[in-house]
């Protein structure tokens, strides 16, 4: 995915503007995937590692990339406020 296509897209829910997510984050959300503690907004546990993500600047909310396509889908949306930091 192009870098261009950030400066056109933004948080479905918070409105915010998106950035690559750093690798740190994406290998923790991929742990809690692994552990079965990795759900979107509705709830629905992710069934598969994360290869590619986007991040909300408030770092609240990930947005999944599926072949090079970002999913801006509000339900769709990984919440990881929750996230402890001490541990990226």
């Amino acid at each position: 995915m192009p870098d261009s296509i950030l400066t056109l897209i933004c948080c479905p829910s918070t409105g915010e503007d998106l950035t690559r997510c750093p690798s740190a984050i994406l290998e923790h959300a991929n742990r809690e995937q692994t552990a079965g503690r990795l759900f979107n907004q509705l709830g629905i546990q992710i069934a598969e590692p994360i290869d590619q993500a986007l991040i909300n600047q408030s770092e609240s909310f990930l947005v999944v990339v599926d072949n090079h396509v970002p999913v801006l889908v509000q339900d769709d949306l990984v919440p990881i406020d929750h996230f402890d930091e001490s541990e990226f």
